[in-house]
């Protein structure tokens, strides 16, 4: 799970994160959404298999405006870590990371990425807008506090959603939907991270309900190195989701 990470020293963690040809390509088809319309994201995988790490590093990236990437990297001369730092050196982006585990599911997904998004960054609204509203002018605001966008980092989706009653995960997953139509005409860049387990919208939601979602987002699928149990739910979210 993500802790805090205001004290995480980039440098450090970034001398000791494995960077495989697959978590480069990702960071780097993530890393420039803000000029196209496919900005939104599911991390799937197994336990291990590295999404809360990608997450971090997405939010590490942000923070020290890519260069990290140079100074610790042997593989820093390669043309797409290159294209990684040009992106975050040249674009100051805004990260808000969010780990759901520690919340209620009680709460609503919309009223937690909001509440984290104006905890953060409290300069995007003196108004306590919704600032995800599609009649909220969050381009705007952003650019006043000097950002070019803002990166939605939100990890454990599946713990999160699968402990909600059915009417309240109806609900997330109806968010789901509209943050991803958001993110696409503003400068947004929402990525989740979801496993396995995911089963609950195969009670929830019909297949075409599904299929909207998976159409709304771009999946990577990351793996360990001991290939996990086959699955046995043939309509668990994971297996619709993913490109198998």
């Amino acid at each position: 799970m993500i802790e805090q990470l205001s004290s995480v020293d980039p440098d450090e963690f970034f001398s000791t994160y494995v960077l495989t040809d697959q978590i480069v390509g990702i960071l780097h088809d993530i890393s420039t959404p803000l000029t196209r319309n496919e900005k939104s994201y599911f991390i799937a995988g197994p336990f291990g298999s590295g999404k809360t790490s990608l997450l971090k590093a997405l939010n590490l990236l942000s923070l020290s405006r890519g260069e990290v990437l140079l100074r610790t990297n042997s593989a820093s001369k390669s043309s797409k870590i290159q294209q990684i730092v040009n992106v975050f050196e040249h674009k100051r982006i805004a990260p808000c990371i969010i780990n759901l585990a520690t919340y209620s599911p009680r709460k609503s997904l919309q009223s937690i990425i909001q509440e984290e998004i104006l905890s953060q960054f409290p300069g995007i609204s003196s108004k306590n807008s919704e600032v995800l509203d599609p009649q909220y002018d969050l381009d705007f605001y952003l650019k006043a506090i000097g950002y070019d966008g803002l990166l939605i980092l939100v990890d454990e989706l599946a713990i999160f959603i699968n402990e909600k009653m059915r009417k309240d995960a109806l609900n997330d997953f109806m968010f789901l939907q509209h943050i991803a139509e958001f993110a696409t005409s503003h400068k947004v860049v929402a990525i989740f991270t979801i496993n396995e387990s995911l089963t609950v919208a195969s009670n929830y939601l019909p297949y075409s309900d599904l299929a909207k979602l998976r159409s709304r987002f771009t999946i990577f699928s990351l793996h360990v190195e001991i290939v996990p149990a086959k699955l046995e739910a043939p309509r668990e979210l994971a297996r619709i989701l993913i490109k198998v």
